[in-house]
């Protein structure tokens, strides 16, 4: 399913662990290695002592691409490395363009170091706000899994949200894995019904509504993969964040695929609060698909 494979490592735990994730669920694919370097300004009594002679980043940057190029030749892998200067979540983004990758896969942190520190995922969503690939953060189970990886796509059912179950199914193929498509009702369309319609009519209608919903779900699995994959749809009705999370929780989900949304809210950042949310609070992988 992806052919060119972007993997951001910070020399972390997780980060290494996650790209051996990736080389043994994408053996075929070209994994290009990536390090974003924030440069760091010396003490002014190194600078002192060294005057000009002192050049942190070349040193830094250096130190980086061997440690790559390390992490490539013992894994056998001879799509390349690469160091960037900057941000991180800006110099992924641009690395992920520059080498025509149809995949980023970045670790996330479990536990804030200090109270102050953000919190994690931050910086994977703040990945996912300017990736114009799918996005896989990654995350190791803190529980081991079934024997049956399980994928949770949870789709909207808008017009143009199309490609998360693609992805989804495409990517449950690949694992072996089961695939739950998971919709979530509005929370007030209970009220709502029971505003607008006489009380014999509110359970015909919302059963009506699932009827509908459950069928535009199943409708959205490529033709091809239908009868190739263990599928269940799931219609909840609640807040979105929650039935996401309480879902991935029940059925020990190994990853969830959503879209990225426009925010509802002017606060709530490019990737959308739903989402947003979901990358903070899951406790297994997430695969981002822009729409």
């Amino acid at each position: 399913m992806f052919d060119k494979i972007l993997v951001a490592v910070d020399f972390s735990d997780p980060s290494v662990e996650s790209l051996d994730w990736t080389r043994d669920r994408y053996p075929d694919a070209e994994i290009v290695l990536f390090h974003a370097l924030e440069r760091t300004d010396p003490p002014n009594y190194v600078r002192r002592a060294l005057g000009d002679a002192l050049d942190l980043g070349q040193e830094e940057e250096l130190d980086a691409r061997s440690n790559l190029e390390a992490l490539a030749e013992a894994r056998g892998l001879e799509g390349g490395t690469m160091v960037r200067e900057g941000w991180p979540p800006a110099a992924v983004h641009e690395a992920a363009h520059e080498v025509g990758a149809d995949l980023i896969v970045v670790a996330a942190h479990r536990r804030q170091v200090w109270p102050g520190d953000e919190p994690p995922g931050a910086t994977a969503e703040a990945i996912a706000e300017r990736s114009s690939v799918p996005l896989l953060i990654w995350r190791d189970q803190v529980e081991p899994t079934t024997d049956h990886p399980t994928v949770v796509a949870s789709l909207d059912l808008r017009e143009g949200t199309e490609p998360v179950a693609e992805a989804a199914a495409r990517v449950a193929k690949s694992f072996g894995a089961r695939l739950l498509m998971l919709h979530v009702l509005s929370g007030t369309l209970h009220s709502y019904l029971r505003a607008v319609s006489s009380p014999a009519k509110v359970e015909e209608a919302e059963r009506s509504i699932q009827r509908s919903a459950r069928q535009e779900a199943e409708g959205r699995v490529p033709e091809d993969l239908r009868g190739e994959l263990e599928i269940q749809t799931v219609i909840q009705r609640g807040r979105p964040i929650t039935q996401i999370l309480a879902t991935a929780e029940t059925e020990a989900a190994d990853l969830i695929v959503m879209g990225k949304s426009h925010a509802a809210r002017p606060d709530a950042g490019l990737l959308g609060s739903v989402t947003g949310k979901v990358v903070r609070g899951a406790s297994c992988s997430v695969l981002i698909v822009p729409l």
